[in-house]
């Protein structure tokens, strides 16, 4: 949302919702508003306040508006999984997990992108030609915010 603010773009239908509840493709206003939860089921609404427990709460940052001077907030977990079991099986399943969400049909037949795979093809292709191409709005954003601190 940060992004498509920046850029004056609009985020998808479905994902927010501005402050008086009515939906919005505004980032702006969805900031100001609330994200709607992964899906209308309960798991849906629990995985969206885990996520601003971990990613607000837990480093200090805002939640839900609670704590504005707190700012945006990041938590890196690092899990081992050799801490239940054995790492070679547990890759094993990994790659049978992708392997069979990737091979899932679809209702329209689209191939089904995996989280992640994108944006290492984009790594991938950047550190080929040793350049990583972003939005000269966000270049400015980024040059000024620079100047700032120094």
């Amino acid at each position: 949302m940060l992004k498509a603010a920046r850029l004056n773009q609009r985020i998808p239908e479905g994902v927010a919702i501005d402050k008086t509840g009515r939906p919005t493709t505004d980032p702006k206003k969805a900031m100001e508003g609330a994200t709607l939860p992964f899906d209308s089921s309960h798991k849906g609404t629990g995985l969206t306040m885990m996520i601003e427990i971990l990613a607000g709460i837990m480093p200090g940052a805002d939640f839900a508006g609670q704590n504005p001077s707190g700012g945006w907030g990041n938590l890196f977990i690092t899990l081992s999984p050799t801490l239940l079991g054995d790492l070679e099986l547990f890759k094993k399943n990994v790659k049978k997990l992708v392997e069979r969400v990737r091979n899932s049909k679809t209702k329209t037949g689209n191939k089904i992108r995996i989280v992640g795979e994108h944006t290492l093809q984009t790594r991938d292709v950047n550190l080929k030609k040793g350049e990583v191409e972003i939005d000269d709005k966000l270049y400015d954003e980024l040059k000024k915010s620079a100047s700032q601190i120094n």
